[in-house]
């Protein structure tokens, strides 16, 4: 087998390291806003793209070898991702056709895709990120009144006028960011079919479950 280069597990643990700094940040300075909140937003949607093309590629590269422990719907996910990937189709799809085949449709309105949907929404907004004026109904405030409503993103009081982009400057966006990337990531994870022993995607679950690189600063914990 060729040697590879997968980036999708080191994406989410940058986006966590973002996330961390975001954390101490408002531990040392409360009032302050936390840039690197915004950061998490953009690696932990990144590494969900990242993802669901290597798992499919993963599989191809297993099959090609030959190698004992993939299912029919496995190989089927695969293929299936690899032409939607070639048709541009949006990541959210991706996800939802992959759970499909494995045996297990998500949800689109509940946890974990409702969430990952709203992450890849606001890593957009911000990505194509237009002005917004009090006056406009605009893509990134609406989704940033959704998580002040949920306690998440910054609330606004009566009278007072706060961009959308800052107000997602607190590390409890930085945290649900990071929560919601790794959740659809491992849901996907978790519907693979059982395999006997030698399951060649064994370590990719391992990875994405209990890598070191998720863990919160003990310094920040008071700031939470």
């Amino acid at each position: 087998m060729p040697t590879l280069s997968y980036h999708s597990l080191e994406l989410l643990i940058i986006a966590h390291q973002a996330r961390n700094r975001a954390l101490l940040d408002a531990a040392r300075r409360p009032d302050a806003l936390t840039n690197d909140s915004i950061v998490a937003i953009v690696m932990a949607a990144a590494s969900t793209e990242a993802f669901i093309n290597e798992f499919a590629e993963h599989i191809s590269l297993f099959r090609a070898a030959n190698m004992d422990g993939l299912t029919a719907s496995m190989i089927t996910c695969s293929d299936a991702i690899a032409e939607l990937e070639d048709s541009k189709v949006p990541v959210t799809v991706k996800f939802l056709v992959a759970s499909q085949i494995l045996g297990s449709p998500f949800v689109r309105d509940a946890a974990p895709f409702q969430d990952f949907a709203t992450l890849i929404h606001l890593r957009n907004a911000i990505m194509h990120a237009k002005p917004a004026t009090h006056e406009t109904s605009h893509h990134g405030t609406k989704i940033t009144d959704v998580l002040a409503q949920r306690g998440i993103a910054t609330k606004l009081e009566p009278g007072v006028r706060f961009a959308w982009f800052n107000r997602l400057e607190v590390p409890s966006v930085a945290r649900w960011a990071c929560t919601a990337a790794r959740s659809i990531i491992v849901g996907v994870i978790d519907l693979l079919p059982s395999r006997p022993a030698g399951d060649p995607l064994e370590w990719l679950g391992k990875s994405f479950r209990s890598h070191g690189g998720f863990e919160e600063p003990t310094e920040a914990s008071a700031g939470r």
